[in-house]
């Protein structure tokens, strides 16, 4: 008999899964942001641009593997599962992944740090004022009080981006581990029968 899977289930599992994936990005994101503070030479900053982006490949690839690892092995646990269960799966962990690294980059800007952010927005404004005029600047300026809302919402949509395609990668190929075949398969399955007799 098919394992029933309801959406309790999967927030369960789905948690465990975001929770990995969204302290993975939260501990890149620490690393790489007080690692250009220990060293001031410009041979150190050099180096530290070649770290950092191979930390970020790391990263990238730990991620994405991670990903298709707690799916494949919530495909494989549940022997109802179907490429639906597997995709609100998916959806539920990227979700929460998001939501986790994007918490705590709100409480980095808001409470951490947010005198280098504050400085890094700044500069940006400086180096755009030539091209924008005073009322423009005056709205840009006032928009470094909503920074951490901002940078809250901007990264929740681009980590639940990343979720979300690798989930419409991952889940139609792992239901069909378990035999389980989509439900479009189902529906030519039950014609071709229909049309045999």
């Amino acid at each position: 008999m098919k394992e029933k899977i309801d959406m309790k289930l999967i927030w369960n599992e789905a948690g465990k899964a975001g929770l990995v994936l969204g302290l993975i990005s939260t501990a890149y994101m620490f690393i790489t942001l007080y690692d250009t503070t220990l060293f001031s030479s410009k041979f150190y900053s050099v180096a530290m641009s070649v770290v950092n982006f191979f930390l970020l490949a790391v990263k990238v690839v730990a991620c994405i593997w991670l990903f298709k690892y707690f799916m494949l092995k919530f495909a494989l646990r549940h022997s109802g599962a179907t490429s639906g269960d597997t995709w609100k799966f998916g959806v539920t962990a990227g979700f929460l992944s998001a939501l986790i690294y994007s918490a705590f980059n709100l409480a980095n800007v808001a409470y951490i740090s947010p005198a280098e952010y504050q400085s890094v927005y700044n500069e940006m404004i400086a180096q755009a004022a030539p091209l924008m005029d005073a009322n423009s600047r005056a709205a840009a300026e006032n928009m470094i009080g909503k920074l951490p809302q901002i940078t809250f919402f901007l990264n929740l949509v681009y980590c639940f981006l990343w979720g979300l395609g690798l989930t419409a990668i991952y889940s139609p190929r792992l239901a069909l581990l378990n035999g389980i075949p989509d439900a479009d398969e189902e529906e030519n399955e039950t014609d071709d029968n229909h049309n045999l007799s």
